[in-house]
């Protein structure tokens, strides 16, 4: 969160929401935005102005497509009619090689819709995270159109190609607003790999081949994995953490009380994949 800043214009504002950017982030990816390890390396840069009171992009509590968190930028509107472009900025990867974003959940609320100047879209950034310094912008993915619809809906964006590019690059949500429209945006659940060359069979990933028994479960829920288990954690519908085992391939649910829950799964190589469970 931004706070106390009162000089106009800046050329740009860094802030490290979540560690320092890693060296090299490791594909495929994935992040629900919801701890410190799905948070780390993301950067929020800010131009225009900068106001204590007006929004950035921030983790949110609510709303979330799967619990605790989501990405999301509030309504951005202020007196002075100033403008807001505010870019939130991955850790670096390698696409080399190509990739996609095989999945994104987006929802969008508010009382207006992007005008003319304004953007609310996906970027591939090329050689520096700061949209100022980078040597190169690509536009995947523009949210402008029939693909904003501000019912307050949680949908899938459809797989999202990122074009081979030398060097370290950086996916970027970039909310712009002239303050022509009320706009509120939130993103979740974000799953990148790389590209698959071509004549090869493309492997099952990872994270489909996880199994979890019996579900519905009455005392211990069993996970079995390609990939040794870094931590279960279970929550409540209001995002409550309610269990929690780490490196074990079962979770102790016998005093858990009966009802519906998330489990988050995170895997050693980083896969982390949330499946909804039934307690009886």
């Amino acid at each position: 969160m931004i706070t106390n800043i009162k000089c106009l214009f800046l050329p740009a504002l860094s802030l490290a929401l979540a560690g320092p950017s890693l060296a090299q982030t490791a594909l495929p990816y994935t992040s629900g935005f919801d701890n410190a390890a799905e948070q780390a390396g993301w950067k929020l840069f800010q131009f225009g102005l900068v106001e204590s009171a007006k929004p950035s992009w921030r983790y949110a509590l609510t709303p979330s497509f799967s619990t605790p968190n989501s990405l999301g930028h509030e309504i951005s509107v202020s007196a002075s009619k100033s403008l807001t472009d505010d870019w939130f900025v991955s850790p670096g990867f390698d696409f080399s090689g190509g990739g996609t974003i095989d999945s994104l959940r987006r929802r969008f609320g508010g009382l207006g819709l992007p005008g003319a100047g304004d953007t609310i879209a996906l970027y591939l950034l090329q050689g520096d995270p700061d949209p100022s310094k980078a040597t190169g912008k690509v536009l995947l993915y523009d949210y402008r159109g029939v693909d904003y619809s501000n019912d307050n809906i949680w949908y899938k964006t459809r797989p999202v190609d990122i074009p081979a590019t030398a060097g370290k690059s950086y996916i970027a949500f970039r909310y712009r607003n002239t303050d022509n429209g009320w706009m509120e945006t939130w993103f979740d659940n974000l799953s990148v790999s790389r590209k698959v060359p071509a004549g090869t069979a493309a492997a099952v990933p990872v994270s489909s081949q996880l199994r979890y028994y019996p579900n519905p479960v009455r005392q211990s829920l069993y996970v079995t994995a390609p990939i040794a288990v870094q931590e279960l954690r279970l929550y409540d519908p209001g995002g409550r953490l309610v269990a929690r085992q780490e490196a074990a391939d079962h979770l102790d649910m016998q005093d858990v009380p009966a009802a519906a829950y998330i489990l988050h799964t995170l895997l050693r190589d980083g896969t982390s994949v949330y499946t909804r469970i039934a307690k009886e």
